[in-house]
This record gives C-alpha cells, structure tokens and sequence, in this order.
C-alpha cells in the first residue's frame, strides 16, 4: 500500500520545520515515517540545515537504529551527499519504485527520482528502522 503523501507536496521548506505548514529534511522523514506506521526520534532537532557537520553526526550517530539494505524499498530512509561530497547532509524516504519524497529550500517538499542524474551519484544508503538500539 502507497504512503500518503500527496498533501505534503509542495509544502515549503523551513530549517526546523516539523509541519504541518513547512518541514526541513529530518521533519518531512520522521512525518512520513509516522504515515508509514513507524515514529522515528527528532536526530536533527537543533540543527540548522546549514550545519552540514553535525547534520553528518546526527545521521551515523543514529546508526545502530538503522539496518542498512542494498536496493531502495517502500519506507527506507534514504541517506544522500548534497552539499559535501562524501557527507551525509540530506535525507528522504522511499515511497516506492525509484521515487522518494524529500525536501530543499529551493523547491520545498517535492518528489523525484533517485535514478535521475541528480541525486543518483548522492546516495550514501538505503536504510530501514530497526528501533532504539541500546548498546
């Protein structure tokens, strides 16, 4: 069965955002995730969408929480380089074939194709939630 995600196009990008008006990266996935059946923490709570190093922390911080898959699939958290090359600073989610939903500041919540020239060469992982992992 599809995400719903319909209603979340073209809502604008805000650093911070956690919806329902306007989502960064990390809002837009937990939110999505939520639809999916899955309530993921806030990692990038406090961090501006400028702050491409602790954005980069933030990420393998949460890691062990994250079980790494080989091809994207429906509900996956897709890790992408965007502004460092080599830095993990971007997120979206699958929401199925080769389309994931994301958002930027320059376009706001927008769907494309992790196939297509521009975010092919940024993926870093294709992710599931496995849950809070103590260790």
């Amino acid at each position: 069965m599809p995400i719903p995600v319909n209603d979340l196009i073209h809502k604008p990008f805000k650093d911070g955002g956690r919806g329902p008006d306007d989502y960064d990266c990390s809002g837009l996935m937990m939110e999505v995730m939520r639809r999916a059946g899955t309530i993921i923490p806030d990692y990038g709570n406090g961090i501006s969408c400028n702050d491409t190093k602790n954005i980069h922390d933030a990420i393998y911080k949460a890691e062990p929480e994250w079980e790494p898959i080989k091809k994207i699939k429906q509900g996956c958290l897709i890790v992408l380089s965007y502004s460092v090359p080599g830095w993990a600073s971007h997120v979206g989610v699958a929401i199925g074939g080769d389309s994931f939903i994301h958002t930027r500041s320059a376009t706001g919540v927008k769907v494309d194709h992790i196939s297509s020239p521009a975010w092919r060469k940024r993926v870093m992982g294709y992710y599931i939630y496995k849950g809070n992992v103590s260790g």
